[in-house]
């Protein structure tokens, strides 16, 4: 009984290391996306003439935005997925 529980176990190891890199490449894929997107952002308002200050501050916001939505899904991940939809924080003074 016990090498059966054990063979279980062992099965599972694919499985979770193919979740685990499945996560690791959305991780760095919204982090490339957040920055390519904030930049953009930021050229866009540099061009019409908003001050560098409030672009880098407006552009902080997509930074915070990635951050939240990360810290979102680890949190539904540990906590069974409850939460996940009232979890974030979205600053109303910009």
């Amino acid at each position: 009984m016990r090498a059966k529980t054990l063979f279980s176990l062992l099965s599972l190891i694919p499985y979770i290391v193919r979740i685990a890199l499945s996560l690791f490449f959305l991780w760095l894929t919204l982090g490339w996306k957040a920055r390519k997107g904030r930049k953009a952002f930021e050229r866009q308002l540099t061009a019409e003439g908003i001050p560098k200050e409030h672009v880098k501050r407006l552009g902080r916001q997509y930074i915070k935005l990635k951050n939240d939505l990360v810290n979102a899904v680890k949190q539904s991940m540990f906590s069974g997925g409850r939460g996940f939809f009232f979890s974030f924080n979205v600053e109303e003074n910009l």
